[in-house]
């Protein structure tokens, strides 16, 4: 009777040795890893998906989604929290600067003047 309760108790241990209990298994949204998506301009596409792609091939934890829409959609995305980031081709109006500085969401907005 002992040798029985001791190969269970045995195999029992054997079987929970073999989960995957240290696996890393986290799913945070650091600046390194977890979830993004970003709203660009169709004319941004090909740009922003290939810094999405550089950024994803060093971090392999994160995950950026990029989505071409039009500059109204990606400025509604920002508002409703869809996205985080937003790229378009021109200068907020005022009226869209005071609705994103109104909202909780708003914490910074960023110029990038190119030139060629």
């Amino acid at each position: 009777m002992h040798r029985f309760i001791f190969l269970a108790f045995t195999t029992a241990v054997c079987i929970n040795a073999c989960s995957p209990y240290f696996k890393n298994d986290r799913h945070d949204n650091s600046p390194t890893s977890g979830e993004l998506v970003v709203y660009c301009e169709p004319g941004l596409y090909e740009l922003t998906y290939y810094m999405a792609y550089t950024f994803m091939a060093q971090y392999p934890a994160a995950h950026v989604t990029v989505v071409a829409s039009s500059a109204e959609n990606a400025l509604q995305a920002l508002k409703t929290n869809a996205c985080e980031l937003i790229f378009i081709n021109r200068k907020l109006s005022p009226h869209e600067m005071q609705v994103l500085q109104n909202s909780k969401k708003y914490q910074s907005y960023h110029q990038l003047h190119i030139t060629q």
